[in-house]
């Protein structure tokens, strides 16, 4: 094998590395994106079972509370 085969070789490696990586940061933005869900339900049960959220939740319908919502999902959001 030739030095410039050689060289040529190497060079395709390293082009496969390349994609290799950005292979990898894509699947890394699809485990995020599939994870991003999951956290958000986790938020949403946890929301129900802290007695204080409960009764945040309890004066936001009332009306009395203003910087905070409930979502279409039923969750709590902050406008601040």
């Amino acid at each position: 094998m030739t030095p410039k085969e050689l060289n040529l070789r190497q060079w395709r490696c390293l082009e496969l590395l390349k994609d290799y990586n950005l292979l990898e940061r894509d699947i890394s933005i699809l485990v995020e994106l599939r994870a991003k869900p999951l956290f958000l339900q986790k938020i949403r049960e946890l929301q129900f079972d802290n007695m204080n959220l409960l009764a945040k939740r309890k004066l936001i319908e009332d009306g009395q509370i203003a910087y905070f919502s409930i979502g279409t999902d039923y969750s709590l959001y902050s406008h601040n």
